[in-house]
Protein backbone atom coordinates (compact mmCIF):
# COMPACT_ATOMS: atom_id res chain seq x y z
CA UNK A 1 0.00 0.00 0.00
CA UNK A 2 1.04 3.81 -0.43
CA UNK A 3 -0.03 6.35 1.62
CA UNK A 4 -2.88 8.51 -0.08
CA UNK A 5 -1.20 11.70 1.01
CA UNK A 6 2.39 11.80 0.22
CA UNK A 7 2.46 8.58 -1.90
CA UNK A 8 4.96 6.62 0.53
CA UNK A 9 4.73 2.81 1.02
CA UNK A 10 2.52 1.92 4.37
CA UNK A 11 2.84 -1.22 6.41
CA UNK A 12 0.29 -0.04 9.37
CA UNK A 13 -2.77 1.50 9.99
CA UNK A 14 -1.18 4.98 9.25
CA UNK A 15 1.73 6.51 7.21
CA UNK A 16 4.70 6.83 9.10
CA UNK A 17 6.11 9.52 6.36
CA UNK A 18 3.13 12.02 7.03
CA UNK A 19 0.85 10.47 9.79
CA UNK A 20 -2.06 9.94 7.71
CA UNK A 21 -4.69 7.02 7.81
CA UNK A 22 -3.53 4.99 5.17
CA UNK A 23 -6.98 4.26 4.08
CA UNK A 24 -7.48 7.28 2.39
CA UNK A 25 -7.88 7.08 -1.14
CA UNK A 26 -4.54 8.17 -3.40
CA UNK A 27 -4.65 11.64 -4.81
CA UNK A 28 -5.47 11.64 -8.09
CA UNK A 29 -2.71 10.65 -10.96
CA UNK A 30 -0.91 13.69 -12.72
CA UNK A 31 -2.00 13.87 -16.71
CA UNK A 32 0.61 13.11 -18.53
CA UNK A 33 2.07 16.12 -20.09
CA UNK A 34 2.35 16.70 -23.95
CA UNK A 35 5.96 16.71 -24.16
CA UNK A 36 6.04 12.57 -24.73
CA UNK A 37 4.48 13.28 -28.12
CA UNK A 38 7.24 15.57 -29.19
CA UNK A 39 9.35 12.71 -30.66
CA UNK A 40 6.51 11.62 -32.78
CA UNK A 41 6.44 16.00 -33.96
CA UNK A 42 10.44 15.53 -34.47
CA UNK A 43 9.76 12.62 -36.53
CA UNK A 44 7.19 14.19 -38.89
CA UNK A 45 9.96 16.58 -39.26
CA UNK A 46 12.38 14.56 -39.56
CA UNK A 47 10.24 13.06 -42.47
CA UNK A 48 9.29 16.27 -44.46
CA UNK A 49 13.19 17.73 -44.41
CA UNK A 50 14.17 14.30 -45.84
CA UNK A 51 11.62 14.81 -48.44
CA UNK A 52 13.01 18.65 -49.08
CA UNK A 53 16.18 17.06 -49.55
CA UNK A 54 15.42 13.88 -51.66
CA UNK A 55 13.36 16.75 -53.94
CA UNK A 56 16.03 19.26 -53.97
CA UNK A 57 18.85 16.39 -55.07
CA UNK A 58 15.78 15.19 -58.20
CA UNK A 59 16.44 19.30 -59.04
CA UNK A 60 20.16 19.30 -58.79
CA UNK A 61 19.80 16.23 -60.94
CA UNK A 62 17.97 16.99 -63.70
CA UNK A 63 20.31 20.45 -63.44
CA UNK A 64 22.98 18.57 -63.96
CA UNK A 65 21.50 16.09 -66.86
CA UNK A 66 20.15 19.01 -68.60
CA UNK A 67 23.43 20.56 -68.42
CA UNK A 68 25.26 17.61 -69.19
CA UNK A 69 23.09 17.69 -72.26
CA UNK A 70 24.19 20.97 -73.38
CA UNK A 71 27.55 20.15 -73.24
CA UNK A 72 27.49 16.72 -75.04
CA UNK A 73 25.22 18.81 -77.58
CA UNK A 74 27.92 21.32 -77.67
CA UNK A 75 30.99 19.12 -77.56
CA UNK A 76 29.19 17.32 -80.71
CA UNK A 77 29.13 19.86 -82.36
CA UNK A 78 32.17 21.22 -81.49
CA UNK A 79 33.81 17.77 -82.73
CA UNK A 80 32.09 18.29 -85.90
CA UNK A 81 33.72 21.42 -86.38
CA UNK A 82 37.11 20.45 -85.71
CA UNK A 83 36.78 17.14 -87.70
CA UNK A 84 35.91 19.04 -90.72
CA UNK A 85 38.64 21.54 -90.55
CA UNK A 86 40.89 18.66 -89.64
CA UNK A 87 39.58 16.84 -93.03
CA UNK A 88 40.34 20.34 -94.95
CA UNK A 89 44.07 20.92 -93.64
CA UNK A 90 44.51 17.19 -93.62
CA UNK A 91 43.71 17.55 -97.58
CA UNK A 92 46.34 17.44 -99.74
CA UNK A 93 46.14 19.91 -101.97
CA UNK A 94 48.47 18.63 -104.58
CA UNK A 95 45.86 15.82 -105.20
CA UNK A 96 43.82 18.13 -107.19
CA UNK A 97 45.74 18.42 -110.40
CA UNK A 98 48.93 16.31 -110.98
CA UNK A 99 52.50 17.86 -112.36
CA UNK A 100 51.92 15.73 -115.80
CA UNK A 101 48.58 17.54 -115.93
CA UNK A 102 50.43 21.12 -115.38
CA UNK A 103 53.33 19.74 -117.37
CA UNK A 104 51.03 18.94 -120.23
CA UNK A 105 49.15 22.53 -120.23
CA UNK A 106 52.37 24.95 -119.60
CA UNK A 107 54.48 22.61 -122.24
CA UNK A 108 57.72 22.39 -119.90
CA UNK A 109 58.90 19.51 -117.95
CA UNK A 110 57.92 19.77 -114.15
CA UNK A 111 60.61 18.00 -111.93
CA UNK A 112 58.56 18.21 -108.24
CA UNK A 113 55.86 19.03 -106.90
CA UNK A 114 55.35 20.41 -102.85
CA UNK A 115 52.77 21.16 -100.76
CA UNK A 116 52.31 24.68 -99.27
CA UNK A 117 51.31 27.49 -96.85
CA UNK A 118 50.25 30.70 -98.19
CA UNK A 119 48.19 33.19 -95.74
CA UNK A 120 47.11 30.48 -94.01
CA UNK A 121 45.80 28.54 -96.58
CA UNK A 122 47.05 25.01 -98.15
CA UNK A 123 48.44 24.66 -101.43
CA UNK A 124 50.34 23.33 -103.65
CA UNK A 125 53.78 24.18 -105.89
CA UNK A 126 55.33 23.14 -109.27
CA UNK A 127 58.57 23.24 -109.77
CA UNK A 128 60.65 23.09 -113.34
CA UNK A 129 64.24 23.73 -114.60
CA UNK A 130 66.49 26.94 -115.80
CA UNK A 131 65.00 25.94 -119.03
CA UNK A 132 61.84 25.18 -118.75
CA UNK A 133 61.88 29.59 -117.63
CA UNK A 134 63.85 29.98 -120.62
CA UNK A 135 60.62 28.49 -122.46
CA UNK A 136 57.85 30.26 -120.39
CA UNK A 137 59.72 33.74 -121.68
CA UNK A 138 60.24 32.88 -125.20
CA UNK A 139 56.39 31.97 -124.93
CA UNK A 140 55.84 35.15 -123.39
CA UNK A 141 58.13 37.13 -125.47
CA UNK A 142 56.57 35.98 -128.87
CA UNK A 143 53.03 37.73 -127.72
CA UNK A 144 54.56 41.21 -127.19
CA UNK A 145 55.28 42.44 -130.77
CA UNK A 146 51.68 42.69 -131.23
CA UNK A 147 50.64 43.59 -128.15
CA UNK A 148 52.66 46.51 -127.79
CA UNK A 149 52.05 47.77 -131.40
CA UNK A 150 48.34 47.25 -129.79
CA UNK A 151 48.65 49.55 -127.03
CA UNK A 152 50.76 52.36 -129.06
CA UNK A 153 48.18 52.55 -131.42
CA UNK A 154 45.67 53.77 -128.22
CA UNK A 155 44.71 57.43 -128.46
CA UNK A 156 43.69 59.70 -125.73
CA UNK A 157 40.57 61.45 -125.51
CA UNK A 158 42.02 64.11 -127.67
CA UNK A 159 42.37 62.46 -130.35
CA UNK A 160 46.19 62.28 -129.93
CA UNK A 161 48.72 59.75 -129.00
CA UNK A 162 49.55 60.28 -125.48
CA UNK A 163 53.20 60.50 -124.86
CA UNK A 164 52.28 59.50 -121.22
CA UNK A 165 52.97 55.13 -121.08
CA UNK A 166 50.59 55.56 -117.69
CA UNK A 167 47.78 57.03 -120.03
CA UNK A 168 47.55 53.51 -121.27
CA UNK A 169 46.96 51.25 -118.24
CA UNK A 170 43.23 50.51 -119.08
CA UNK A 171 42.07 46.75 -119.09
CA UNK A 172 42.79 46.41 -122.91
CA UNK A 173 46.32 47.55 -122.31
CA UNK A 174 46.68 45.88 -119.45
CA UNK A 175 45.72 42.80 -121.02
CA UNK A 176 47.76 43.56 -124.35
CA UNK A 177 50.61 43.91 -121.97
CA UNK A 178 50.42 40.83 -119.92
CA UNK A 179 53.15 39.29 -122.72
CA UNK A 180 55.71 42.11 -122.59
CA UNK A 181 55.20 42.19 -118.19
CA UNK A 182 55.70 38.28 -117.35
CA UNK A 183 58.45 38.15 -119.68
CA UNK A 184 60.49 40.38 -117.76
CA UNK A 185 59.01 38.84 -114.47
CA UNK A 186 59.84 35.22 -115.41
CA UNK A 187 63.45 36.39 -116.18
CA UNK A 188 63.52 37.65 -112.60
CA UNK A 189 62.13 34.61 -110.93
CA UNK A 190 64.66 31.98 -113.19
CA UNK A 191 67.25 33.91 -111.53
CA UNK A 192 66.43 34.86 -108.15
CA UNK A 193 63.26 32.26 -107.71
CA UNK A 194 63.30 28.65 -106.36
CA UNK A 195 61.96 27.17 -109.52
CA UNK A 196 58.93 27.74 -108.93
CA UNK A 197 56.62 28.01 -112.15
CA UNK A 198 53.13 27.39 -111.00
CA UNK A 199 51.33 27.70 -107.35
CA UNK A 200 47.74 27.53 -106.21
CA UNK A 201 45.82 27.37 -102.74
CA UNK A 202 43.05 26.69 -101.75
CA UNK A 203 40.25 28.12 -99.06
CA UNK A 204 37.72 25.33 -98.04
CA UNK A 205 35.19 27.58 -95.58
CA UNK A 206 35.34 30.67 -98.00
CA UNK A 207 31.61 30.62 -98.17
CA UNK A 208 29.09 30.30 -100.87
CA UNK A 209 28.00 34.21 -100.13
CA UNK A 210 31.32 35.49 -100.00
CA UNK A 211 32.12 36.40 -103.73
CA UNK A 212 30.17 39.72 -104.22
CA UNK A 213 32.03 41.26 -101.36
CA UNK A 214 35.57 39.88 -102.44
CA UNK A 215 34.76 40.82 -105.94
CA UNK A 216 33.76 44.31 -104.94
CA UNK A 217 36.86 44.84 -102.52
CA UNK A 218 39.31 43.63 -105.42
CA UNK A 219 37.15 45.84 -108.45
CA UNK A 220 39.01 49.01 -107.11
CA UNK A 221 42.07 48.17 -108.57
CA UNK A 222 42.62 48.88 -112.32
CA UNK A 223 42.88 45.44 -114.38
CA UNK A 224 40.40 43.21 -112.53
CA UNK A 225 38.14 41.09 -115.12
CA UNK A 226 35.78 38.71 -114.27
CA UNK A 227 36.04 35.86 -116.44
CA UNK A 228 32.95 33.15 -117.31
CA UNK A 229 32.90 29.27 -117.88
CA UNK A 230 35.22 28.53 -115.23
CA UNK A 231 33.91 27.51 -111.57
CA UNK A 232 30.74 28.81 -110.23
CA UNK A 233 32.55 32.29 -110.57
CA UNK A 234 36.09 33.65 -111.73
CA UNK A 235 38.55 36.74 -111.89
CA UNK A 236 41.91 37.43 -113.50
CA UNK A 237 44.23 40.17 -111.97
CA UNK A 238 45.73 42.70 -113.64
CA UNK A 239 48.70 41.41 -116.40
CA UNK A 240 47.03 38.05 -115.79
CA UNK A 241 49.27 37.18 -112.44
CA UNK A 242 46.50 35.80 -110.21
CA UNK A 243 43.63 34.02 -110.80
CA UNK A 244 40.40 33.51 -108.32
CA UNK A 245 37.94 30.92 -109.21
CA UNK A 246 34.89 29.98 -106.62
CA UNK A 247 33.46 26.60 -106.87
CA UNK A 248 30.50 26.31 -104.26
CA UNK A 249 31.78 27.42 -100.82
CA UNK A 250 35.60 26.89 -101.59
CA UNK A 251 37.92 29.54 -103.36
CA UNK A 252 40.62 29.23 -105.35
CA UNK A 253 43.74 31.20 -105.68
CA UNK A 254 46.25 30.38 -108.89
CA UNK A 255 49.27 32.31 -109.33
CA UNK A 256 50.30 32.90 -112.72
CA UNK A 257 53.35 34.85 -113.15
CA UNK A 258 55.52 32.66 -114.76
CA UNK A 259 52.31 31.39 -116.84
CA UNK A 260 52.21 32.50 -120.12
CA UNK A 261 48.51 33.49 -121.42
CA UNK A 262 47.25 33.34 -118.15
CA UNK A 263 43.35 33.46 -120.10
CA UNK A 264 44.34 30.34 -122.27
CA UNK A 265 46.62 28.29 -119.78
CA UNK A 266 45.55 29.93 -116.45
CA UNK A 267 41.96 28.74 -116.89
CA UNK A 268 42.81 25.23 -118.24
CA UNK A 269 44.57 24.85 -114.64
CA UNK A 270 41.60 26.19 -113.40
CA UNK A 271 39.07 24.26 -114.66
CA UNK A 272 41.26 20.89 -113.92
CA UNK A 273 41.49 22.00 -110.21
CA UNK A 274 37.84 22.91 -109.29
CA UNK A 275 36.12 20.17 -111.18
CA UNK A 276 37.79 17.72 -107.97
CA UNK A 277 36.54 20.15 -105.53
Amino acid sequence: MYCGSCGAPVTGAFCGACGRPAGQAAPPQTQPSSAPSAPAAAGKGSSLGKILLIVFGCFVLLGALGIGGIYYAVGRVKAKSLQVISQSAGRNPCALISKEEVQEVLGVPIEKTAEITDGGEPGCAFFSSPEAFQQLARDSLAKVPGEVQAGAAKEDKSGRKSDNPLALLNNDSIKNLEGIVKTFAIAGQAQQGDGRVFGFTLESNFGRDSWPAFRATLGVVPGFESLSGVGDNAMIGPFGHLLYVQKGGAKVTLNLMAVPDARSKGVALARKIVSRL
